[in-house]
């Protein structure tokens, strides 16, 4: 548990009495069980879901998807990219974060993964992570049909993996 101390000032001005008190009030952040920071925001991750589940409205990329799991300490980043029709190239890239408490870390990071004269590529990479913080997956996805391109990052939700 953080323990946030925070000093407020009262100050009251009455009839040319000037008076201030100081208190000191207690606010607990609480932590999930077996997280070492507190989680991202939920508004943080929220805005960054919905992108990750919807199509976009793109003429190439019909549909790009981030996702996340774990075993322990493993935890598996997987992305996968559709597109609308048969193209010259489809490049996939994986990325695992970190949340530090108060910003997600590009920790790792493989690809990107090249598929040509193709309409769909997928790619997974598991990595062993530090117990004990939140992790999301960010996916850049890459397609280029003559000239072409495109290019949309979707994320994952985030999971703990607990002490």
């Amino acid at each position: 548990m953080f323990l946030i101390r925070t000093t407020f000032m009262f100050c009251l001005f009455s009839l040319a009495v000037f008076t201030c008190t100081t208190s000191t009030i207690a606010v607990e952040d609480q932590l999930e069980a077996g997280a070492l920071t507190p989680p991202p925001p939920i508004d943080y991750d929220n805005s960054e879901e919905l992108i990750a589940t919807f199509s976009t409205s793109s003429s190439l990329i019909s549909n790009a998807y981030s996702s996340i799991s774990r075993s322990n300490n493993t935890v598996r980043v997987s992305g996968d990219t559709y597109t609308t029709r048969t193209v010259d190239e489809l490049r996939l890239t994986l990325e695992i974060q970190r949340w530090d408490g108060s910003r997600w870390n590009t920790i790792g990071s493989r690809g990107p993964f090249i598929d040509y004269n193709w309409y769909f590529t997928s790619a997974s990479q598991s990595y062993v992570v530090t117990k004990g913080y939140y992790y999301r997956a960010r996916t850049l996805h890459y397609v280029r049909s003559g000239r072409t391109t495109e290019q949309v990052t979707r994320y994952s939700r985030h999971i703990l993996v607990p002490l």
